[in-house]
């Protein structure tokens, strides 16, 4: 089985240091073609968050170059390789204790490690970076291991409720800031045509999952538009958090273009993401009110006359028509602002088993 591989990584609006750190291999025998990829997001301020995690990524590739004969053997049985990847894992998780009690200081890194070797994938994680299988539909592979997963697990968050929490970053264990790990692992069989995506939380947080496999269901055939693809989805996410940043402390929603000035968005405003946009609930500084901001999908800006339908709806004036106030081009994405109109979504009103009438299905569409 032959398989094209890419890599790409960025360090963000707000930072001149990039704290992730990857690692791509392909191993090739006469037998069968491998790949070994280690994503790491690392944590603690910028120097030691960098150094967490490049240091775990170097220990990876010593694992792997040291074990290259031995897995070209077979790894059909995963308890071998589980029991080796949790001993790496366990041991710099240690070093990096040591490391940070000597100098007085915490740190710490995300980890998720994936094998694919005779149609087999093998992966394990500690902390919240992720591994999907893209093939017909998206499913993660990995459980993340934070505060807000635990709340959905337990049934006091759903999961559109954790997408936007503000506590989605604390995690419950990672490398490095635990006395001990308790790394999770997975092994499947790799299904013809998919795709494998390791990702850490800077990038699944402003890209949802939905939204990610429209954009990497498409089959390329070589590693060249293979890398090109990805850098546009990671680009695709940048420019979000540069169009759409909270700033912490007081929260305002900045851009590069004035007009986002006059709105507000508060921690949690994201009301949902679907179809063509991303929704967020602002405050109007001028108007003095709650809006709606529409976000359409950069990539749907060419299929889309976003201006146009825009202009349509502002002037349309109807008892169940939301009122449109404005519409914002901003470094290349297309923004619409209407009324906000506060109540349950459709489909949680579905998922809560509710009986609709028919005034508030119209409330539901007004929506």
């Amino acid at each position: 089985m032959k398989y094209i591989i890419a890599a790409a990584a960025n360090t963000g609006p707000d930072k001149d240091q990039n704290q992730d750190s990857i690692l791509l291999k392909r191993i090739e025998n006469p037998s069968a073609e491998m790949v070994f990829g280690v994503l790491c997001d690392g944590m603690g301020g910028l120097s030691e968050g960098e150094l967490a995690s490049s240091t775990l990524v170097e220990a990876a590739l010593q694992w792997i170059e040291s074990r290259e004969d031995i897995l070209c053997a077979d790894v059909a049985d995963g308890s071998w390789l589980r029991d080796e990847w949790t001993k790496l894992l366990c041991v710099h998780n240690q070093y990096l204790l040591q490391y940070g009690r000597e100098r007085g200081i915490r740190l710490g890194t995300t980890v998720v490690l994936m094998l694919i070797a005779y149609g087999q994938y093998y992966v394990m994680n500690v902390g919240d970076s992720r591994a999907y299988e893209i093939c017909g539909s998206i499913r993660r592979l990995t459980r993340d291991h934070s505060l807000v997963e635990r709340q959905v697990e337990l049934g006091i968050l759903d999961r559109r409720e954790a997408r936007t929490d503000s506590r989605r970053n604390i995690l419950t264990q990672c490398i490095g800031a635990c006395d001990q790990i308790y790394p999770d692992y997975a092994q499947g069989k790799v299904r013809p045509g998919a795709a494998y995506l390791l990702c850490s939380d800077g990038f699944y947080h402003k890209v949802e999952e939905e939204e990610l496999y429209r954009m990497t269901r498409r089959e390329l055939a070589d590693e060249g538009r293979l890398n090109e693809h990805l850098w546009s989805v990671i680009q695709t996410s940048f420019r979000r958090e540069v169009v759409l940043r909270r700033k912490e402390g007081d929260r305002v929603m900045e851009g590069k273009h004035p007009e986002l000035d006059t709105y507000e968005i508060k921690e949690d405003d994201q009301l949902g993401s679907g179809g063509f946009s991303t929704v967020y609930r602002a405050w109007h500084k001028r108007l003095k009110k709650d809006v709606v901001i529409k976000r359409i999908f950069r990539e749907m800006n060419g299929e889309v006359d976003v201006r146009a339908d825009a202009d349509n709806l502002k002037n349309l004036h109807h008892t169940y028509l939301p009122q449109v106030y404005d519409y914002i081009e901003a470094d290349g994405e297309s923004i619409i602002v209407m009324d906000y109109i506060p109540g349950k979504t459709l489909e949680k009103c579905m998922e809560d088993g509710m009986r609709m009438k028919q005034k508030d299905i119209i409330q539901w569409g007004i929506q």
